[in-house]
């Protein structure tokens, strides 16, 4: 019935909204391209997606300072744009090529406290980051007032125009408590006071922790573009060792007292791509291994290595899993794989994770049981983590849409970020070269319309101040171009955050300062004096850099370095 009443409204709304595209003599001052919304995440309300972008259409159409562009791109444009755009003409951007001024993109996440829709205003301007805006609504009767006041805020907020306010009167919900978020913007115009600069780190007013950096290393450059890192005590001395890997090598290094120094290497044959390393111990015989997830032509050929002296040995290769270890509550740290798939379109990856058996000196792994995730939750999305202290673990993962989603242990959706975390650049499936040979060959359609599955950077789970219960610490890389290149992701610098939860939601407590370039992968150590350093710190922050922008996924030179922030850390008085 509510369905039915939604539609009607839509219809009503379109058809006396004045909608004057095209009309002579009628000066628009902003053009705005609308795209349809990502309803993924939207549960029980799945089948008002299409019905709530066309809301947001009517309602921007209402506004005399606004045109609409209407959405008639064609399918080869949208393999263009999602391809990376490469094959626009010098010059021209998205922008240019549908003569609009605006383009806005959203997404519908169905709560536990009700609908919450985001979207993202981003303007022609490269420099001008994109504006964010959100709603919630608290029922189905308060999602028809909350989609007028988006609309308003994106043509007011998002656009600079002038807004004659929502038709309907967007008042309180009955029975609804006074102040309720049910028709107003969840957290409307936050901005938090920043704290204190603490050499290199950022600190929040009012977040509950002191945090200090006492120094930031930075290695010499390596001359190969990193894709992620890991750190742990390979050999069992008591010191801490980094594993980063490029495309198709892993390296050791280790920090000594104020510079880090290359240990071992080894480079994998054939057409190796690298997505992911970790260290544990998953065996639980005291030594922890590098776990390599990575495929070979597509497919999936992960491996397990060991340090030997200054040899890195492999133990186990060819997996046909994408593995990791991950902590799980009430088991301890487990294997977990994913399988690959053969299919561009499946972005090289199946659905669905399961738990690993790994056999005895690493004579092969079989699946041992299927995780219980929530819909879309793949290997490297998630982590569980104790936000309260309360023993009782929630998942916290990434989405495609780099929102930070937390989860009930029902897999309930119960809190959806405004902000974007765990951007990366990093994929599944061969490198862009092998997708722009198989293109040229003219021969296959199927590369072309791959559909590139991103691994987000690390979601780290770590009590950073003592006080029982769990921080994230997590990436932040910074956007260059709008969600709507959904196949490529470029970033212009970033930094790594710390997100505590309070009043029910994360709140940012520090960050690093803006660390140039990309992120590509992190790790939080804490007890710093076992660090192999003599400085006096509670933790250590290590980073992978690649300092250098890209475009479409191309870079000029293939640098990187490896920082380590000295913290200490401590809970606010």
């Amino acid at each position: 019935m509510m369905y039915r009443t939604l539609v009607i409204m839509c219809c009503l709304f379109l058809f006396a909204c004045p909608v004057q595209n095209g009309v002579a003599g009628e000066e628009k001052t902003a053009r705005v391209m609308v795209l349809p919304f990502d309803g993924t995440a939207s549960g029980d309300f799945a089948y008002l997606t299409d019905s709530i972008r066309a809301m947001v259409l009517s309602r921007l159409a209402a506004n005399k300072d606004v045109e609409l562009v209407d959405y008639a791109v064609q399918q080869d444009e949208i393999r263009m744009l999602n391809n990376g755009a490469a094959t626009l003409e010098d010059g021209e951007s998205l922008f240019t090529r549908f003569q609009t001024d605006y383009v806005v993109t959203g997404g519908l996440y169905a709560l536990q406290t009700g609908l919450k829709i985001q979207v993202s205003v981003k303007g022609k301007d490269e420099e001008a980051p994109p504006v964010r805006l959100q709603v919630l609504a608290v029922n189905e009767d308060a999602i028809i007032p909350q989609v007028e006041m988006l609309a308003g805020d994106i043509a007011g907020k998002g656009m600079g125009l002038q807004t004659a306010g929502p038709a309907s009167v967007a008042g309180k919900a009955e029975g609804a408590e006074e102040g309720l978020a049910g028709f107003a913007t969840e957290h409307p115009e936050k901005v938090y006071k920043k704290g204190i600069f603490s050499g290199s780190i950022v600190v929040e007013e009012g977040g509950g922790v002191k945090v200090a950096s006492t120094a930031v290393r930075r290695s010499s450059v390596i001359p190969s573009m990193l894709v992620t890192m890991a750190t742990g005590d390979l050999n069992g001395d008591g010191r801490l060792e980094i594993a980063s890997a490029s495309r198709s090598t892993l390296s050791i290094y280790r920090f000594n007292e104020t510079r880090f120094e290359a240990v071992a290497e080894h480079r994998f044959s054939g057409a190796f791509k690298i997505h992911a390393v970790n260290i544990a111990d998953v065996d639980r015989d005291g030594r922890q291994e590098i776990f390599v997830s990575a495929d070979r032509d597509g497919r999936a050929a992960s491996a397990i290595v060991k340090l030997d002296g200054s040899s890195l040995v492999p133990v186990l290769e060819e997996i046909e899993w994408y593995i990791r270890p991950l902590n799980k509550p009430g088991e301890g740290v487990i294997l977990a794989g994913q399988r690959a798939s053969q299919d561009p379109k499946d972005g090289y990856v199946r659905q669905g994770v399961s738990q690993l058996k790994l056999y005895a000196n690493f004579n092969g792994v079989r699946e041992d049981k299927k995780l219980p995730l929530p819909r879309n939750v793949r290997l490297f999305d998630f982590e569980w983590v104790d936000l309260d202290n309360d023993n009782k673990y929630e998942l916290i993962a990434v989405d495609h849409r780099e929102k930070l989603l937390i989860y009930d242990s029902q897999n309930s959706l119960m809190w959806v970020s405004e902000e974007d975390y765990g951007g990366s650049r990093n994929f599944f499936g061969p490198p862009k070269s092998s997708r722009v040979r198989s293109l040229m060959a003219f021969d296959d359609d199927s590369e072309f319309e791959r559909e590139m599955v991103f691994l987000p950077t690390r979601i780290l789970p770590v009590d950073v101040d003592g006080d029982g219960r769990q921080e994230i610490v997590i990436g932040q890389n910074k956007r260059l171009f709008g969600k709507w290149l959904s196949n490529s992701r470029e970033y212009d610098g970033g930094a790594v955050v710390c997100l505590g939860w309070q009043e029910n939601g994360l709140r940012q407590l520090w960050k690093t300062n803006k660390i140039n370039g990309y992120i590509a992968d992190y790790n939080y150590v804490q007890n710093g004096r076992s660090l192999g350093s003599e400085e006096d710190a509670s933790a250590g922050l290590y980073v992978a850099q690649i300092p250098e922008k890209m475009f479409f996924g191309f870079l000029m030179s293939s640098e990187s370095k490896l920082l380590r922030y000295d913290l200490v850390v401590e809970a606010a008085d």
